[in-house]
């Protein structure tokens, strides 16, 4: 079945019913939260000053920005094009790229699972996200990077299904826009393809698998100017930071799962126990499991980005949330994905008691965010220098 189909799995109207419900929460949060404004941090008044500079320049060339590749500049441009309501602007857009991400994720969720109570779980999890409310709520580049992401994973499965020109012409179009956002796009990208590449060919072709996974680690190598040419990514990786980054990403992980004031080792066994078994079940029944393909895409996207972030210095630990927030959808779609197929296989009494610890279990991304929007609440509108909880 076509991911973009005229049908999706379920009754269209209980679609646009959740749809309805999740806006109406989301924007009730984004506007509580923002009461005083949009957060600012040093990025932000980057992107501004940036701004101002195109506005009157129309050039990258004082910006430091490559003008052949002119990666994260998306931003820039529409805050130049808003000029001095750029900031005041930036708030309503913020709002409707908020409710229109996870109105895609919707989407993509009635398309590919069949389980009401796993939609509704999902959808529920999706809007009470602090990743996605903190990225919305601050003056980022990341609220038009997760949407065009949206959009590309759509476009993704949809290539996936009916790998066609048209598909593939639509798909390299978002794929450019996401580079012109940030220059972290560029994994997404690769990452994706050659994910794609994999499962399309599957079992055949053993000799070109191998040639494009090396030509994947080469252009990887390039990109970086370590062959003597430019590097275009602007930032060199190095194993320095990478074991300071693995504990800020698996504690920041880790708290999607459970609370911070609980033992990190704790959090971590949890995480693992979480993902390995999960990685487990679906190795053994990949065979039976709707969608199969496109769990093995995402789970491919999701490590290529989380590993490869892991060289990059971030020494900021509370801003660590909103590096890993391009990944916490499909991460949260492929363990429903999973979990969907899990209750499908268990007894009756199994499945009662799974769901009624997953219901239990949503009170904690309830109140987490709840707490986050009250202190981004909390924001002096004269001041709006950003704080990052981190609860």
């Amino acid at each position: 079945m076509s991911l973009i189909a005229k049908k999706t799995l379920v009754d269209p109207k209980f679609g646009l019913l959740l749809f309805g419900g999740q806006s109406v929460l989301l924007a009730s949060l984004f506007c509580y939260a923002n009461w005083n404004g949009l957060g600012l941090t040093h990025d932000s008044y980057y992107y501004l000053e940036s701004a101002a500079t195109f506005r009157q320049t129309l050039s990258f060339d004082n910006l430091g920005i490559n003008q052949y590749f002119p990666f994260q500049s998306f931003l820039i441009m529409m805050l130049s094009i808003l000029g001095q309501y750029g900031y005041e602007y930036s708030f309503y857009i913020n709002g409707c790229l908020l409710i229109a991400t996870n109105g895609l994720f919707l989407w993509i969720t009635l398309s590919l699972i069949k389980s009401r109570f796993i939609i509704i779980c999902f959808t529920f999890t999706m809007t009470f996200s602090v990743s996605q409310l903190m990225v919305h709520s601050h003056l980022w580049t990341e609220p038009l990077f997760l949407f065009f992401l949206a959009i590309m994973w759509l476009l993704t499965i949809r290539f996936y299904n009916k790998p066609n020109l048209k598909n593939l012409i639509w798909l390299v179009i978002i794929s450019v826009l996401v580079c012109l956002q940030r220059k972290a796009g560029m994994l997404f990208i690769a990452s994706t393809s050659l994910g794609l590449f994999l499962v399309l060919v599957q079992n055949r072709f053993t000799y070109l698998k191998v040639t494009v996974v090396a030509l994947f680690v080469l252009v990887l190598i390039l990109l970086f100017g370590y062959l003597g040419g430019p590097n275009i990514i602007g930032e060199k990786p190095s194993f320095v930071f990478f074991l300071d980054q693995l504990h800020y990403y698996l504690d920041t992980t880790s708290a999607w799962i459970l609370p911070l004031p609980i033992p990190y080792y704790l959090r971590l066994i949890t995480l693992l126990l979480i993902v390995l078994g999960s990685m487990v079940y679906y190795l053994k029944k990949k065979n039976s499991i709707p969608n199969n393909h496109i769990i093995a895409i995402f789970t491919f996207v999701f490590f290529t980005y989380f590993i490869i972030r892991l060289f990059y210095d971030r020494p900021d630990p509370s801003e660590m949330e909103r590096y890993l927030s391009p990944v916490y959808p499909i991460f949260l779609l492929v363990m429903y994905l999973i979990m969907e197929h899990l209750l499908f296989k268990i007894s009756d009494r199994r499945k009662l008691i799974m769901q009624l610890v997953l219901l239990i279990w949503m009170i904690y991304p309830l109140i987490r965010v709840a707490k986050n929007a009250h202190l981004w609440h909390l924001r002096e509108s004269n001041n709006k220098q950003a704080e990052l909880p981190k609860i």
